[in-house]
Order: structure tokens, then C-alpha cells, then sequence
């Protein structure tokens, strides 16, 4: 490791006083005053009244990990977190060539090699084949998951906005992007679903994060919403008129969950009041419409039925527990 490596590595592991942290280094003075200057600059580092510690940033804190963990298997963390060994290392999928990853990464040949090596010696590579090479994944080896965290980026979804007393909005967001907002957005409001989990920020507005599996696209987005009292009242609504919604993916998705006559009933009843839905979108769905007789919002059952959805079950083929007055306040506050 290098100077700079070797101080994020001891304040890793434990804070110091900057002085402490430069005495027991075996470095001139000035180069470990520099070098912590440096890991101030990029981030990774603070000055807390003199103690110098790991910063709070989701990136900071990830590096930290991969550096205890890196230094507990023996694997030297500078090599390991180098743009070009992390690059490589992201490109081995499954049985990965080597001119598969020189093409991908645009390295040399030298530097492909020597970081497949160091990977291999790590223990997070295998080669499948010597000549020529084909490198895999050790899966199971625990760096390469704190590797996959690191690497992984947020995508921009869509967020859907909700009115109300207090303003607030909703994200699906997997575990690993949940970690990186509960580091970086701790000081503003956010609240986790089904945890109990809820702190106020200085502004009125509160994130809502809901843990997922996967990223969801916004026609998934949409078709989970659509099963729930909120969504069909409200959120739904708004997705709608954002006027981002591949009809076709969202009735590719529908198909495949048989959810054809309950997604074009509730696109027709929207249309019906506040026309956004195309004509050609609500013929796609009644050609594709089940001929098996569908529910729609069983949770709402035991409120009974208002008088007004026969001709719309018999369009579409779907039992209604509805409350098409909070649907209609819904599209119209749009």
C-alpha cells in the first residue's frame, strides 16, 4: 500500500488524533500531513475537533469495509480499489474471456493480465480455462459481495409525488441503494416502510423508501401500485399523467401477471374522467383481456358495491370493489 491507503486504512480501523495518526506512521511528516489533506479533499476523511475519522458518506463508509475486510484475507486494499482492477473485476461475468475484457475495459493486455492475476491470488477469480484465459467469480467469496455494494449506482427513477398535509414522496429502491440514501440523505426526512423507521429533516418533505428486490421499471412501478388502496386512488393517477408510460411494456407486464382486465379497466375509468389514456392503448387491452373473471381490490370487498360498475365489469370481465368517488377526486386534483 501507499501512504495515502496506509492512513485510510489505520483510521478505518480506528479514529486518531491527527497527531497520534502522524507519529505512528513510518512516514516523514510532511508526507503524511499531505496525503491526510488529500483524503480530506477527496472525501474520505474529516477533521472532527482535531480526531480524524471515516466521513459519513455512503462512499466513505463502503471503502472503509472493503479495507477492514480486504486487510483481514490478506489482500492489499490499494491494489484492490484501483480504477483499473476495479473495472476489470466488474466486466468478469459468469466465464468472462480475456479479449473480452481488454475490448470492454480498453486496457492493455499487461495491465488485464496482472489484474486478473492479483484476483486470481485474492481468491475472488477462478480460471475456467488457461489458454486462453476465461476467468469467473468466486460468488461466494465475501469481498465480492462489499465489491458489488461499492460498485452499484442508484439508477434515476421515476418519484412519484403525493399531496397531502405534509408533502412527501415514494421510492422503490433495493437494499444496497436503501443503504446508500440512509447514509447520504440521513438529515433530511425520511421514513422506511414497514419498519417503523421515521426521522423529521429541517425541510416539511418526507421520503417514503420502500425495500424491493430489484429496480422496478415505472410500468412495474405501476402494476404493483395498482393492487393497493393508495395506488388506485391516487398514485396510479399520477403515473398516468407524468404521460412516461410504455403502454406496451405495461401491457406485456400485465399479460404475464394476468392482470389485463383489472390494468384496462382502471386506464378506461381514468380516461372517463379526465381523458389521458389513448383510444388505441384501451382497444390493445380489451384484445387481450382474460376471459377468466378477475377481482379487482379484494381488500375491499366487505364495503360492498355502489350500483354504478356493471356495465364496467361486464366490459372487462372484473369483479369491482371500488370507490369511484376517491378515484375521481384523485384524477381531478391532477
Amino acid at each position: 500500500m501507499n501512504s495515502k491507503s496506509v492512513i485510510f486504512a489505520l483510521v478505518s480501523i480506528r479514529h486518531h488524533p491527527l497527531r497520534d495518526l502522524v507519529k505512528r506512521l513510518p512516514y516523514a511528516e510532511r508526507t503524511a500531513y499531505k496525503q491526510v489533506k488529500n483524503l480530506e479533499d477527496d472525501g474520505l476523511i474529516m477533521n472532527h475537533d482535531g480526531i480524524i475519522e471515516v466521513s459519513q458518506g455512503f462512499r466513505a463508509q463502503k471503502l472503509r469495509e472493503i479495507y477492514i475486510l480486504s486487510l483481514s484475507y490478506g489482500i492489499d486494499p490499494e491494489i484492490l480499489t484501483r480504477d483499473s482492477t476495479l473495472s476489470i473485476w466488474k466486466e468478469i461475468t459468469q466465464e468472462t474471456m480475456f479479449d473480452k475484457l481488454q475490448h470492454k475495459t480498453n486496457f492493455s493486455h499487461v495491465t488485464v493480465g496482472r489484474a486478473l492475476m492479483f484476483l486470481k491470488n485474492a481468491g475472488l477469480i477462478e480460471y475456467t480455462k488457461g489458454k486462453p484465459i476465461i476467468a469467473r467469480k468466486v460468488n461466494n467469496h465475501p469481498m465480492n459481495k462489499k465489491l458489488h455494494e461499492f460498485l452499484s449506482e442508484s439508477e434515476k427513477k421515476e418519484v412519484v409525488f403525493y399531496s397531502g398535509r405534509s408533502p412527501f414522496q415514494e421510492l422503490l429502491k433495493t437494499p444496497e441503494q436503501i443503504e446508500k440514501i440512509l447514509y447520504e440523505q440521513i438529515d433530511k426526512g425520511l421514513a422506511v416502510r414497514d419498519t417503523g423507521f421515521l426521522v423529521k429533516g429541517k425541510e416539511g418533505a418526507v421520503t417514503i423508501i420502500e425495500s424491493v428486490d430489484k429496480d422496478l421499471t415505472l410500468e412495474e412501478y405501476f402494476i404493483r401500485k395498482l393492487i393497493t388502496t393508495e395506488g388506485v386512488e391516487d398514485i396510479c393517477a399520477r403515473i398516468i399523467s407524468q404521460e412516461k408510460l410504455d403502454y406496451l411494456k405495461l401491457l406485456d407486464i400485465a399479460k404475464k401477471r394476468d392482470m389485463v382486465n383489472t390494468v384496462g379497466l382502471y386506464l378506461d375509468l381514468v380516461n372517463e374522467i379526465k381523458e389521458m389514456v389513448p383510444h388505441a392503448v384501451l382497444r390493445d387491452f380489451q384484445e387481450k383481456k382474460s376471459k377468466r373473471r378477475k377481482t379487482f381490490l379484494k381488500q375491499e370487498k366487505q364495503y360492498g358495491k355502489s350500483g354504478w360498475e356493471g356495465p364496467y365489469e361486464k366490459k372487462w370481465n372484473v369483479n369491482i370493489y371500488l370507490d369511484l368517488g376517491a378515484i375521481r377526486h384523485g384524477v381531478r386534483s391532477l
